[in-house]
């Protein structure tokens, strides 16, 4: 049935006293939009927790939190280099690279080490980040060259061919191959593994990750990593220092620049010299890539942000909250269900006492609240556990929420509770406690407010009707059949898609095209037949973009694609 529910993040930045509401993007993008199968929290996206006394400290001590992601690539961390390394324990720990102004001989060093305390995954990871190292692993010891010290400029095709190269010889000495072995296992003559142009073909690509049981897209990554020309660009702008680097980097999220703010966290992380300034770059790399759509990545930076020692709890606070927000947002229930928890159970025994601490404190019960609403699809012999504990919580967050509005007149916090209102109406028809038709009443009377969508004003509010409509459709498919079905599906699906596309939200998008593919299996499955579905180009570029952000959504893109045989028409 369903089983993709799915909201955007949370930016958290506690160095400012006004919600970052941000630019919408531009050419088909969303600030936020965030991955799995999705579905409704993006209000969260851009608050902004903020308590004054706090704010003066945090600002001093350059500490700021930012928002969330998935996918673990190893230990390349979220820059190109972080701070010295001094010990095989600081590799561990957060895939540091030796800095670029060392010796050949040091980085040699430093890069045996690594291979020696770190799993081959991780060396390589930090052998690949750091472009001025070449790992003499030919066998005779030598080969190794440092472009920066040699004076030698490094084309791209340079650069690209040498790191295949270093792929090649680290899967000899992971598998103890010959180079005749690696060869044959690559379909290459020995002599020929690494194309001269430095641009493997795919194929190449593909044996280097099954011969280092390695993801290919890390492999690819690991080759197409950023070009001199950017190296350079990035160890420039670092120069200017970490404290106005960080700088740079909220304003660019506030103008939605966020291209701009994923290359100044990198040189954030190259300047950083202590663990609380790391996790910083980290954060602030997460909310760029989440900005981008690149929500895997942002996960990975908030997970590294989160692994650095003596990270301040209010900063190590902020990085959870987000990190739940992550978790939930890719569909890993139990891991955002827990985080959630444990930001909740802070205040068991007191309550929280600042603003900062009260919008945490309610967007935990936020998240938990949803992670269960979810669980009602994926564990449906739990269904109505799931659903009286989500209830219990969105409840809980609604009241947080119009406390806080009430409290900071904030129309950011009206907004979630309003989507906590929309939820609980879902969760009180799962139970019975409230019936079908009479929730699909209620939540098509509340879509009555954005009647003309063009005409009410882009934000929180209109957002949170978008997610009205979702949640009507989850009520529909659950207990309508028939016309009713239909006519409740055909009323809300679209209303959900004229404002994802008035926001340009990629959730709403992504729920609305799922909810209309499965109206139209509805319907064939009823009558025999369903309407041709006619996409123009914007429909099928929608589509293509879904896809891309949310690996859930792909099978169903694929479908969509071809019942509306729109590439055969493109």
């Amino acid at each position: 049935m369903l089983g993709a529910y799915l909201f955007c993040t949370l930016h958290i930045d506690v160095e400012s006293d006004h919600t970052t509401r941000g630019k919408r993007r531009k050419n088909g993008r969303t600030r936020r939009a965030i991955p799995g199968t999705t579905e409704d929290l993006r209000v969260l996206e851009e608050l902004v927790l903020i308590d004054h006394p706090l704010e003066a400290r945090l600002i001093n001590e350059v500490v700021v939190a930012a928002i969330k992601f998935a996918r673990s690539r190893g230990a390349r961390g979220c820059g190109n280099a972080e701070s010295t390394v001094e010990s095989s324990h600081d590799l561990m720990r957060d895939g540091g690279l030796a800095d670029a102004r060392r010796s050949t001989h040091d980085e040699q060093k430093t890069m045996a080490r690594a291979f020696h305390f770190v799993s081959v995954r991780t060396a390589i990871s930090v052998m690949l980040s750091h472009h001025h190292a070449f790992l003499p692993l030919h066998g005779d010891g030598c080969g190794t060259r440092c472009p920066a010290e040699s004076g030698v400029s490094m084309s791209r095709d340079d650069v690209r061919r040498d790191r295949l190269e270093q792929f090649v010889d680290l899967a000899r000495i992971y598998r103890r191959w010959t180079k005749q072995q690696v060869a044959q296992a690559l379909g290459r003559e020995p002599s020929k593994m690494v194309p001269e142009s430095g641009n493997p073909k795919l194929d190449l690509v593909i044996g280097l990750a099954d011969v280092l049981d390695w993801d290919v897209g890390d492999v690819a990554e690991g080759v197409w990593r950023e070009d001199p020309e950017e190296k350079a660009q990035i160890e420039t702008l670092a120069q200017r220092g970490f404290f106005a680097l960080d700088r740079e980097a909220i304003e660019a999220h506030r103008a939605g620049e966020y291209r701009r703010m994923t290359t100044l966290a990198r040189a954030m992380s190259l300047a950083a010299q202590t663990g609380v300034e790391r996790a910083t770059a980290c954060n602030r790399l997460a909310g760029a890539q989440d900005g981008l759509g690149r929500y895997t990545k942002a996960l990975t930076a908030l997970q590294q942000g989160l692994a650095e020692p003596a990270v301040p709890p209010h900063v190590r606070m902020m990085l959870e909250v987000n990190l739940a927000n992550a978790h939930y947002a890719l569909w890993h229930l139990i891991e955002s269900h827990a985080v959630a928890s444990g930001l909740v159970d802070r205040w068991i025994t007191e309550e929280p006492r600042s603003r900062v601490e009260r919008v945490v404190h309610a967007f935990g019960h936020y998240v938990r609240g949803h992670s269960r609403r979810r669980m009602m699809e994926s564990d449906p012999q739990g269904a109505n556990h799931h659903a009286k504990a989500a209830h219990c919580d969105l409840i809980r967050a609604q009241s947080l929420y119009d406390d806080l509005a009430g409290e900071f007149d904030d129309p950011s916090y009206a907004g979630i509770a309003n989507t906590c209102r929309g939820a609980v109406m879902e969760c009180a028809a799962a139970l019975g406690t409230m019936e079908t038709h009479a929730a699909i009443d209620a939540l098509m009377q509340g879509l009555e407010q954005v009647v003309d969508v063009d005409a009410y004003p882009p934000g929180d509010w209109l957002e949170s009707y978008g997610w009205w409509a979702v949640f009507g459709c989850n009520v529909a498919l659950r207990g309508s059949s028939g016309p009713e079905l239909h006519r409740a599906m055909a009323v809300f699906s679209n209303k959900a898609s004229e404002i994802a596309e008035r926001l340009e939200n990629w959730s709403m998008r992504e729920r609305a095209f799922t909810f209309e593919h499965l109206r139209r299996q509805r319907q064939c499955e009823a009558i025999g037949s369903a309407d041709q579905w006619l996409l123009d180009d914007e429909d099928i570029r929608i589509v293509a973009g879904t896809m891309g952000r949310f690996p859930g959504f792909r099978e169903t893109g694929w479908r969509i694609l071809e019942s509306a045989r729109a590439l055969e028409s493109a």
